[in-house]
């Protein structure tokens, strides 16, 4: 029998273990949105201030795509950390494989219809017919760094599968260096404009890729693995339907996400343009909190894939109730700053009156959306560890239509109060629709790993 001192010592290694890897997981992801904010920065110093409006939108553009495309890191994380957990070095390359094919195929499609994706893209922000112009010059551009920007997703996909957080970690940040570095060079030393900001991007995207191939080479060589392709496997039609079920769950998962957020601003919109100003910047709190909230949900993914992966319900319960907790008490954090400094941070991002008198009379509603936020957060990173994607996708669909119902009759009878509890349920919906298939999940796994699986590291 396991003694208490025991189980308090297995308590406190998993901590460490949770905390370990979403430490660089907070600065991998707070470097995401680094590239469009330098790049929209170094456009602010211009004398035109269409090529600004044109960069912050071209730059909004490609983070919504490549957010689209998420489900490539998703799905290369939990299959790469199941595999690990199993010992089955063969397959871990195999996921790579497949995962890159993907990704440069999508990349490819994206390249061929540039034009009718960027034309479409800038015409819904219904933006000036100068500014559409110079965007369409900067996403042309930008266009061709695709491959690389989804090939580095399932790359650092698949090191995070591992746990290997440094490398992904390194990788990031040459990448925004490289890119900081040449939109000074290009713009200010070469004076080319629009173009030079996005050709920075390009080849920031391109350094990084190779980067993250170096890494890759160096670490199969360590597995004892082939950097060659076993070309039959890799095409199997079985795990190859596998692939293609998980990133069409997380798809679907994506974009009902996208949806959901996409038509609060729309409500918003339709309430007033002081009111829609208000409900952006008050959606600045979930996004700060996110960043915590995300580290914990990401660890969650990897540690989760290789209970799973050794089939091991032990490991799988104690990391699920401490990614919990741990996301739980963050979220109380958050919830406590944006109550206490929440007047603070909206002056922080807006001196225009009207919209910060606004933002106060709504800002309770942003300064609980972490706690609602956080089981979605982290019961996400559980099952996508698990690749449990109809489950995902299930409880998204579900979820939405709630939150389309909702919306429809309290926006109708309370305004924009109705607005952010619509917001509330749907969040609340994620989670809840996904609590409630946990015990399912937890059946699903035996509680002895089979013999050759390898311990969790």
């Amino acid at each position: 029998m396991t003694s208490p001192h025991t189980q308090s010592q297995e308590t406190t290694n998993w901590n460490r273990r949770l905390f370990a890897l979403a430490g660089p997981i907070v600065l991998a992801n707070l470097s995401v949105p680094l590239p469009g904010i330098v790049d929209t920065a170094v456009m602010g110093h211009l004398p035109d201030p269409s090529g600004l409006a044109a960069v912050g939108l071209g730059a909004m553009i490609f983070s919504t795509l490549y957010f689209s495309f998420s489900f490539l890191r998703m799905s290369t994380i939990g299959l790469t950390a199941q595999a690990d957990g199993r010992g089955d070095a063969a397959e871990v390359r195999i996921v790579l494989y497949r995962g890159g094919l993907i990704a440069i195929a999508l990349a490819i499609i994206m390249m061929v219809f540039q034009d009718p994706i960027g034309r479409y893209a800038f015409q819904l922000t219904d933006a000036t017919e100068t500014v559409q112009t110079y965007g369409l010059s900067y996403f042309d551009i930008r266009i061709w760094g695709a491959p690389a920007a989804l090939l580095n997703l399932v790359v650092l996909g698949w090191m995070f599968g591992f746990g290997s957080m440094r490398l992904p970690v390194t990788i990031q940040i040459v990448t925004n260096l490289v890119n900081v570095v040449l939109d000074f060079v290009f713009v200010f030393g070469f004076d080319w404009g629009i173009e030079g900001v996005a050709l920075a991007t390009v080849i920031g995207e391109l350094v990084g890729a190779a980067l993250g191939l170096y890494f890759i080479a160096r670490r199969l060589r360590h597995l004892g693995q082939s950097l060659l392709p076993d070309w039959v496997s890799v095409l199997e039609p079985a795990g190859l339907r596998r692939l293609f079920g998980v990133n069409r769950d997380l798809l679907i998962r994506t974009f009902c996400l996208l949806i959901a957020f996409a038509h609060f601003k729309i409500a918003g919109a339709e309430l007033g343009t002081v009111t829609l100003a208000a409900n952006l910047v008050l959606l600045i709190f979930l996004d700060l909190s996110s960043y915590g909230l995300d580290a914990f949900a990401n660890a969650a993914e990897i540690l989760i894939g290789k209970a799973v992966g050794q089939r091991n319900r032990a490991v799988f319960l104690t990391v699920t109730r401490l990614s919990l907790v741990w996301g739980g008490l963050v979220s109380l954090v958050a919830v406590l700053v944006f109550f206490l400094f929440g007047n603070h941070i909206v002056g922080l991002m807006t001196d225009q009156l009207p919209v910060r008198d606004v933002s106060a009379n709504f800002m309770l509603w942003a300064a609980f959306l972490p706690i609602t936020a956080v089981w979605a957060f982290v019961l996400d990173g559980i099952f996508v560890g698990a690749t449990r994607s109809a489950a995902l996708r299930n409880g998204m669909l579900i979820s939405i239509a709630l939150y389309f119902a909702s919306e429809w009759v309290l926006t109708g009878q309370f305004g924009n109060d109705g607005l952010w509890v619509a917001l509330h349920i749907f969040l609340l919906a994620r989670g809840l629709t996904l609590a409630v298939q946990v015990p399912a999940l937890v059946r699903s796994i035996d509680t002895q790993p089979p013999a050759h699986a390898q311990a969790v590291r």
